[in-house]
């Protein structure tokens, strides 16, 4: 997999948040916010 992402230009995009802010970054993920996956 990781062979085929470095091949294929396949990149991650992550963020960086603070501890505190944890619960609302999850529940963001379960409510689906395009923005969070």
């Amino acid at each position: 997999m990781v062979d085929y992402c470095a091949k294929n230009n396949v990149l991650s995009e992550i963020q960086m948040i603070k501890a505190k802010e944890i619960t609302q970054a999850w529940k963001n993920v379960e409510d689906k916010d395009n923005s969070f996956l």
